[in-house]
C-alpha cells in the first residue's frame, strides 16, 4: 500500500515538473517571438540578465553569468564600465567554496556557479569581448545588502536603460520597479525560482520586453 502510494506521489510530481517545463517553453517562445531587439547586452548584480537572455535566445553578450557582485561593488563596476571590461582579475578565493576574483584591483566578483577561477576568469573575458555598448541595458537586484546610498548612486548612473528590481516602491529613485510579494521583507528574495505552476519565474513580474524594446 505505501510503494503504490509512492508510486502515486512521484508520479504527480514528475507530472507537475513536465508541465511546468511545458508552460515555460510556451511562455519564453512568446516572449521570443514578440522581442524586436535581436543584439543586447545585459549587465546585472546576479544570474537574472543571464537568464532573460537565455530566455529569449539571444547570445550571452554580457560576463555578467552565473556570478553575484555586492550591489556596491557591481555600481563601482558600472562607473568605469570600459575600463572595468578591460581590466585584469586577481584570484582572492581563499576558503570560499567558490572562486572569486578581483577586478580591477578594487572589485570583487563572485563566480558563483563555476567550479574553477581559470574557467570564471575564461569565460568572464570572452563575453566581456562581446558586449555592445551602444545597445545596454543594467540590472540592479535589492538584494545581497543592497543600501539606500546603493539605490541613489545606481539612480544617478548615467545610462539610458537602467532599472532597479525592488521589493517595494520608492518615490524618490526613478529606475525602481516593483516585484510584487517582497514587501514585507527587507529585499528581494530568489526571484530566479517560480512563482506558481504556470511556468512563470519571480523576475517574469517585471515587463522586460517593454525594457529592451524601449527607446
Amino acid at each position: 500500500m505505501n510503494n503504490q502510494k509512492n508510486i502515486y506521489i512521484c508520479k504527480k510530481i514528475n507530472d507537475m515538473i513536465i508541465s511546468k517545463k511545458f508552460l515555460r517553453q510556451i511562455y519564453t517562445w512568446n516572449l521570443r517571438r514578440k522581442n524586436k531587439n535581436h543584439d543586447f547586452s545585459i549587465l546585472s548584480s546576479n544570474c537574472v540578465g543571464a537568464m532573460v537572455t537565455h530566455d529569449l535566445g539571444i547570445r550571452l553578450n554580457s560576463p555578467t553569468v552565473n556570478l553575484f557582485m555586492y550591489p556596491s561593488d557591481f555600481i563601482s563596476f558600472l562607473e568605469n564600465i570600459e575600463t572595468n571590461l578591460s581590466a585584469s582579475i586577481e584570484d582572492i578565493t581563499g576558503d570560499s567554496p567558490y572562486p572569486i576574483g578581483l577586478l580591477n584591483n578594487s572589485i570583487p566578483i563572485h563566480f558563483l556557479h563555476y567550479v574553477s577561477f581559470n574557467d570564471a576568469v575564461n569565460c568572464w573575458k570572452r563575453r566581456a569581448e562581446r558586449v555592445n555598448l551602444n545597445n545596454l541595458y543594467i540590472v540592479l537586484v535589492e538584494r545581497d545588502g543592497c543600501t539606500f546610498n546603493d539605490l541613489k548612486r545606481f539612480d544617478a548612473l548615467p545610462y539610458s536603460h537602467k532599472v532597479i528590481l525592488s521589493h517595494k516602491q520608492y518615490k524618490n529613485i526613478q529606475s525602481a520597479r516593483l516585484i510584487a510579494g517582497y514587501e514585507e521583507q527587507n529585499e528581494v528574495g530568489l526571484i530566479t525560482e517560480y512563482n506558481s505552476s504556470w511556468g512563470k519565474r519571480h523576475y517574469d513580474r517585471f515587463n522586460w520586453l517593454q525594457f529592451l524594446n524601449s527607446n
